[in-house]
């Protein structure tokens, strides 16, 4: 390392990989409806699944903060944001309407499969 690169002054991650926290913000406001959907009081046939499908969001989100602002080493472009941010919201947002029985009007017990879908998680 040269001399002269150990003097630059710090800076932050977000300056250094050149990553706009835009997409993340997105993302937030996907948690914020799947959080307003699963706790705001709605009467779904499966409330459980729901709070635990919109705590799932929340903990893919963090991942997600985790990957753009320290894994990440190049900028993400608007336009690809904006792309996975629709797909982010569709999976999340679907998944916690089917999963809280918006479609099937039921509730459905956790098994075998829930389980091992969280540890694969």
């Amino acid at each position: 390392m040269a001399t002269n690169e150990r003097l630059k002054p710090y800076r932050p991650i977000l300056h250094r990989a050149g990553v706009d926290p835009t997409f993340a913000v997105l993302h937030l406001c996907l948690v914020v409806v799947c959080l307003w959907l699963a706790f705001g009081g709605f009467e779904w046939a499966d409330p459980t699944r729901a709070k635990v499908l919109a705590l799932c969001a929340v903990l893919y989100w963090v991942r997600h903060g985790v990957t753009l602002f320290v894994i990440l080493q190049r900028r993400v472009e608007l336009s690809e944001g904006l792309g996975l941010t629709v797909f982010i919201g569709i999976v999340e947002v679907g998944f916690l309407l089917l999963g809280a029985g918006a479609l099937s009007g039921i509730a459905t017990p956790f098994g075998l499969w829930d389980w091992l879908g969280g540890l694969c998680w």
